[in-house]
């Protein structure tokens, strides 16, 4: 036990927890108490979108994806506040990633979605070329999902009832070096979720900059790394510190992902909220929405129980 007890004190040192206290301390208060309540009121949405009586299986591929982006984007805060804000910002992509890769399958898993995915069938980044024994063709993953069902018809209704079971089959793209090409990016996601009317009133444009943004704190340009942050604001180059401009540049950009994941939440499981029991239960969220200036959320919300 002395030596448990020695090493966890030894990793609650390494946690940076005096920081923690100090980014608490030099924060704007309101700022992190949006950013951190937010990400609470994203989950807690999502279960009062639930009717009585009715199996969550039905979007549990998007629900699988929501809530490892709730824990992901609790995670991020705590780097950003132990003042490894490389971290946190490569966390937040991940969390925004997940949410419209979550939203993808979620849709991909029922047929009237795939028979209306021209964005997909569109892009040349979606599909692959394939030499069978003649002229070339493309194909995109509707193709290949289409293929599966057609080898077990059974899988039709089951991806129906449990979307979930969409990764059974898709589990293995991203490793298979032939199929990776069938992953659309995230960039065509967006546009697809955006035909299907999944991210209004979001624009395609105002995700693709967030996603920009993240994106260069994942390619270690010299400036995002924390000890370039440092250097550029003249700090001790080696001593983890608090960045006041950083922690808030940071919280509002929680706090932005947060109202992206709302929203594509709200309209993932539209078909549950127009059920009379679970709008009268969202109605009274339109306050909380409003008090955290979750602008889009908001308006979503208003739109789905008005």
């Amino acid at each position: 036990m002395k030596v448990v007890k020695e090493i966890f004190d030894h990793i609650l040192h390494e946690l940076g927890l005096s920081t923690i206290f100090l980014s608490i301390q030099s924060a704007n208060h309101r700022s992190l108490l949006k950013a951190h309540d937010s990400i609470h009121e994203f989950l807690y949405l999502a279960g009062l979108c639930l009717p009585p009586n009715t199996s969550w299986h039905r979007h549990s591929a998007f629900l699988f994806y929501h809530y490892a982006a709730y824990i992901q984007a609790h995670r991020s805060l705590y780097e950003a506040l132990a003042g490894c804000y490389n971290s946190a910002n490569i966390l937040l992509r991940g969390v925004l990633e997940g949410l419209i890769k979550g939203a993808l399958l979620e849709c991909l898993a029922h047929k009237e979605f795939r028979e209306n995915a021209k964005v997909i069938e569109k892009k040349v980044k979606a599909s692959f070329e394939i030499e069978p024994s003649g002229p070339k063709e493309k194909k995109t993953i509707l193709d290949w999902i289409e293929e599966q069902i057609k080898a077990k018809p059974c899988l039709e209704t089951e991806l129906e009832e449990i979307s979930l079971s969409i990764f059974d089959r898709t589990s293995r793209l991203p490793e298979d070096r032939e199929f990776r090409r069938l992953i659309p990016s995230p960039y065509v996601i967006t546009q697809q979720l955006a035909e299907w009317g999944k991210i209004s009133p979001f624009s395609c444009k105002e995700i693709y900059e967030i996603y920009g943004f993240l994106s260069s704190e994942v390619h270690v340009i010299p400036e995002k790394i924390d000890i370039g942050r440092r250097l550029l604001r003249e700090k001790v180059l080696f001593d983890i510190t608090v960045i006041p401009e950083e922690l808030e540049s940071y919280l509002n950009l929680l706090h932005k992902i947060m109202d992206v994941g709302i929203v594509l939440e709200l309209n993932m499981l539209s078909d549950w909220i127009s059920q009379y029991e679970v709008k009268k239960k969202l109605k009274e969220r339109l306050g909380v929405l409003r008090d955290l200036e979750l602008e889009k959320s908001f308006q979503k919300l208003s739109e789905v129980v008005g």
